[in-house]
């Protein structure tokens, strides 16, 4: 891990709800984590590895000479994919970082990648203007492809079971069946862009956000609105693994329930069935900062935020002390792979690069 800025220069406000520690407790155990109304006093934060190391495991070169948008491990951790402004789609071995196989899909911004199974296949999912595609990922060839949103350019793409979800620029969210590409429900979520879309399989909800609005919970296949979460427009969503958390990271206009003051990028974490806050980050990044992505470690412990200038970051929520890690500038895009242990981070700028790390929990 990198070492701390100095306190003058690098300020990281954590806000902790009162209940923090009991929530996680009760939310492992199923039942309601208390309110969040309670805050606790500021928590310090500490550029050390706390329960998990995150260190550096090389770089995927020459696959994109422009900014990379999407990213995704393959289930089984032995295929990364990375989509690119330059149309290209390029899967990767994590262990060589050689590539495998690359493919053009019209020569248009690639804004998300995702893996599934369909039937015996490993397939990839990849929004390009305003088409879906679905590709094999043993052969490159692509399965179908649709227009989801009538015209609409898409913006989000989360796979949940035999459904990909898609969302667009005039904020309609849509499904697509992984089979044959045929509809699988709709509906109008948003005024503008739907920015993100995040889902789990033991959740029976999707999580969406918008650029001119905040997020909210969806039950599919016709969006019944569930829940809505007040943070920072433009938020980027990430559920965590077991559906349990939601983590939203955006640009942060807000004063915490002790009074702290918290601008510029950051991160909330809430309770998903309930809504109650349990974690509120500043993270201290400064002027020209923005958010790019937020990811979750299987663990449920563990966040990475990409950001376009200023340094990413992996975040360990702890109720005692905040434990960060700096990712390195410069990043559009931020995955996981499905076991923890790997870790990528795609360039905002044309060195086309992919920043690889691993992650062992102590």
């Amino acid at each position: 891990m990198t070492t701390a800025r100095g306190s003058a220069t690098w300020r990281m406000a954590v806000a902790v709800a009162a209940a923090a520690a009991a929530a996680a407790a009760a939310a492992a155990a199923g039942a309601r984590p208390a309110a969040a109304a309670k805050a606790a006093p500021m928590v310090d934060a500490d550029a050390s590895t706390g329960n998990f190391d995150v260190t550096p495991d090389g770089s995927f070169i020459g696959g994109h000479r422009a900014p990379i948008r999407a990213l995704a491990y393959a289930p089984d951790g032995t295929i990364l994919a990375s989509g690119s402004d330059d149309g290209n789609v390029v899967l990767w071995n994590p262990d060589t970082h050689d590539q495998l196989r690359a493919f053009t899909v019209g020569g248009l911004s690639i804004r998300a990648v995702a893996f599934a199974k369909n039937g015996k296949d490993l397939v990839v999912a990849v929004l390009h203007g305003t088409m879906l595609s679905l590709w094999k990922a043993d052969t490159a060839e692509k399965v179908w492809e649709v227009a989801p949103t009538d015209g609409g350019v898409l913006s989000a793409l989360a796979i949940k079971g035999d459904v990909v979800w898609v969302g667009d620029l005039t904020g309609t969210i849509a499904g697509v069946k992984l089979k044959d590409g045929k509809k699988a429900g709709g509906w109008k979520a948003y005024e503008a862009e739907v920015r993100s879309l995040s889902a789990s399989a033991k959740v029976g909800l999707l999580a969406a956000s918008g650029d001119r609005d905040s997020a909210h919970y969806f039950a599919p296949p016709k969006g019944k609105r569930v829940r809505d979460v007040s943070f920072a427009e433009g938020s980027f969503v990430a559920m965590s693994p077991d559906g349990r958390l939601v983590a939203l990271a955006g640009d942060l206009d807000k004063e915490t329930a002790s009074g702290e003051k918290l601008t510029g990028p950051g991160v909330l974490v809430l309770d998903v069935p309930d809504g109650d806050e349990i974690t509120r980050v500043g993270m201290g990044a400064g002027a020209g900062a923005h958010v790019a992505g937020v990811a979750w470690h299987e663990s449920g412990k563990l966040i990475a935020v990409a950001m376009t200038a200023g340094p990413s970051m992996a975040m360990e929520l702890n109720p005692k002390k905040f434990f960060y890690s700096e990712l390195g500038s410069s990043r559009a895009s931020v995955t996981f792979s499905a076991d923890g242990t790997r870790l990528a981070l795609g360039a905002s700028n044309s060195s086309g690069l992919v920043s690889a790390y691993r992650v062992t929990a102590k």
